[in-house]
């Protein structure tokens, strides 16, 4: 499946849910380590020679100013300057937005969006309408039995808009909600996460994440109540109180400044297992970059408390392999992201999940394919290339080509989607 259709699937998503957002940049967590950036030095590098010219068309530093930082760095993040925001690393983002904007946070929602009584109520009645996470089967074949849809094919024509609830301030919509019974739950490109009551879309709370959350969110029972799990774009996973929103515990699965946690959560026996992927070969568009250094894993943590069950990765460990043009040096292999949720297989004991291309040489032979771990303890049973030598980054969409192109690149192919467990008949 190629990248654009995990975009496709998104403007769907966007199409059905509406939301809204909010948050100073300075509210939330950094990765582990952090450097000192300079963002007037970054925008007089990267950004001066649009918005300092004055040409009427790109907004001015001057009208840049009078937004907030959060603002800004949203639009750089997951907005119009998205594409050309690539190249830079996260810190540098961050600097270049409180360079330019105001500090104080942006308002939240207004009091008349949030509900009288704002209690959360997870049913676990059966037959409770519930779609959980990517699919509410482990299988994932995203299908709701009749009994659980309550909704006829014949139905579907007499549907009419009941309420719509919009994420203010964001330019796209692309997390999936969550649906249990009466309740939602549902991120935001702006990052935050929107409790919902599903009859009348009133606010029961809000809580602001580090970054842009994409992944669908996964409720699932912990002592005397449930927890929400899920990651975010900036490489921050969550596990918060789905009665009151608050934080119980918050971890980078993986230390790379380029992280992203796109895929939805599965849950099993007290584990959450995260899939990784990540922006680096994006970040290929600065020559003076090395690439490329990002394994894609999948990992293990505890729901109690956050801490790593086990890590399984699908690349081995980067090696430097030669120094380009520019002087930047050469390192791999590198990426095999997992962009899909995780498919359980309890009747094997297997884990199931789909990757993506390498970004740097040597080809490795678990990047676009199907690869079957161990359910207990992550390690690899097998896997099934579907094509080989798919080594790409961003340097190799430009023109010319960039200096970390590696040579015979692409085509560039990922699995977007995880695989379906399939039941057949007959045979062994």
């Amino acid at each position: 499946m190629r990248r654009s259709t995990r975009w496709w699937l998104a403007l769907v998503v966007a199409a059905l849910v509406p939301g809204r957002a909010g948050a100073p940049v300075s509210a939330e967590p950094r990765a582990a380590q952090v450097e000192s950036v300079d963002g007037a030095a970054i925008y007089n590098l990267r950004c001066a020679s649009c918005h300092d010219r004055g040409d009427g068309r790109t907004p001015s530093r001057d009208t840049l100013r009078g937004l907030t930082a959060q603002r800004i760095l949203r639009t750089l993040d997951f907005g119009s300057m998205m594409t050309i925001a690539y190249a830079l690393r996260r810190s540098e983002r961050e600097a270049v937005a409180n360079h330019l904007g105001r500090r104080d946070p942006e308002p939240g929602p207004r009091p008349e969006a949030f509900c009288a009584n704002r209690t959360v109520a997870i049913s676990s009645s059966p037959g409770t309408p519930v779609w959980n996470g990517w699919s509410p089967t482990s299988d994932n074949a995203r299908h709701a039995a009749a009994e659980v849809a309550r909704l006829t094919a014949a139905q579907v024509p007499s549907l009419r808009l009941n309420w719509a609830f919009g994420f203010d301030g964001d330019t796209s919509a692309f997390g999936q909600p969550t649906v249990i019974g009466d309740q939602v739950f549902v991120g935001s490109a702006g990052g935050v996460v929107h409790a919902l009551r599903a009859d009348t879309g009133c606010l029961q709370w809000t809580f602001q994440a580090a970054g842009p959350i994409r992944s669908a969110i996964v409720a699932t029972p912990f002592e005397r109540g449930h927890v929400l799990l899920f990651g975010d774009l900036t490489g921050w996973f969550y596990a918060l109180d789905a009665a009151t929103g608050s934080l119980r515990w918050r971890k980078r699965p993986e230390v790379h400044e380029a992280v992203r946690l796109s895929a939805p959560p599965v849950v099993h026996d007290g584990l959450v297992l995260v899939p990784v992927a990540s922006w680096e070969e994006s970040r290929a568009l600065n020559p003076d970059y090395a690439c490329c250094t990002f394994r894609g894993s999948l990992t293990a943590l505890r729901i109690a408390d956050g801490s790593e069950a086990w890590k399984t990765y699908l690349v081995p460990t980067p090696q430097r392999t030669g120094t380009t043009s520019t002087g930047a040096a050469m390192l791999g292999p590198s990426g095999v992201g997992i962009w899909g949720s995780p498919t359980i297989d309890r009747a094997r004991g297997r884990i199931y999940v789909t990757t993506g291309n390498n970004y740097s040489t040597p080809a490795t032979p678990m990047s676009d394919a199907l690869v079957a771990l161990d359910l207990q303890g992550g390690a690899v049973i097998w896997s099934k290339q579907v094509l080989a030598q798919d080594v790409y980054n961003s340097s190799c969409g430009s023109t010319p080509k960039g200096t970390s192109c590696p040579e015979g690149s692409g085509p560039d192919f990922d699995f977007g989607s995880p695989p379906i467990l399939v039941a057949v008949g007959g045979g062994r």
